[in-house]
């Protein structure tokens, strides 16, 4: 019943100067990603993290957390592929989303330290980038990341249709829209600007729904201060 379980930790960087850790519980082979079509194991591997790390009651044992998510999903939740974050100082994770079939999102808790996040929707980003990319006054910016002119007249044409813009950014190379929304501070800014930034400290938690590819909430963490923090990244079922 509870074979191929495992927990694995790992860096999250290559670069020196980042120490960040995380440590995840599943089951199976890595890199599977229908991991949710076996629920018992799903919940064998929560009772893993709980041996572990008994500070998942903060999230699992949590009648505020519990109440709330019930209301929502007209059920009781369920927490499964979880994550036991250790962000580090220079620390993070590039734009993303973690839609898994089964899950209807993620819980996100800060036990220490501070994060600090940009969160959209998945339709929300693509209107700030297209207005973003659409405007004159962040066209220097923009070849900043991007300096070849043929790269920024292929940005410049994704942005002229919905469609090709959603399914290039679930391509696994979506390198114009990763230039822009990971490495452009005038992008970032503009988030901020516009109400998508969150910054968590000890005690806060974000609900990142992920419902599905089209609707999911992608987002991007940077690590806030000189110590390390631990959180709990937990998927909802």
């Amino acid at each position: 019943m509870a074979e191929e379980l495992w927990c694995k930790a790992s860096w999250l960087s290559f670069h020196d100067e980042d120490a960040s850790l995380r440590f995840r519980f599943s089951w199976g082979m890595e890199g599977y990603e229908d991991v949710s079509a076996d629920p018992l194991k799903q919940t064998w591997a929560g009772k893993l993290c709980d041996v572990i790390f008994p500070e998942s009651v903060i999230i699992t044992q949590n009648s505020a957390i519990l109440a709330y998510l019930s209301s929502i999903l007209g059920k009781n939740p369920s927490f499964v592929e979880r994550i036991v974050y250790f962000n580090a100082p220079n620390g993070g994770a590039q734009f993303h989303h973690d839609v898994e079939r089964g899950h209807a999102g993620v819980v996100f808790a800060q036990l220490s330290g501070a994060t600090f996040w940009l969160a959209a929707s998945k339709p929300k980003l693509m209107d700030e980038i297209i207005a973003f990319v659409q405007s004159d006054n962040n066209q220097a910016a923009i070849a900043s990341v991007l300096p070849e002119n043929k790269q920024q007249q292929a940005l410049s044409k994704l942005c002229e249709n919905r469609d090709d813009l959603s399914c290039y950014m679930e391509e696994p190379d979506h390198e114009l829209i990763e230039a822009l929304i990971d490495r452009c501070p005038a992008f970032i800014a503009h988030m901020v600007s516009q109400g998508f930034a969150h910054h968590l400290q000890a005690g806060d938690v974000l609900l990142l729904p992920q419902r599905d590819i089209d609707n999911c909430v992608w987002h991007s963490v940077f690590t806030i201060g000189d110590t390390p923090g631990e959180a709990l990244s937990f998927a909802i079922r």
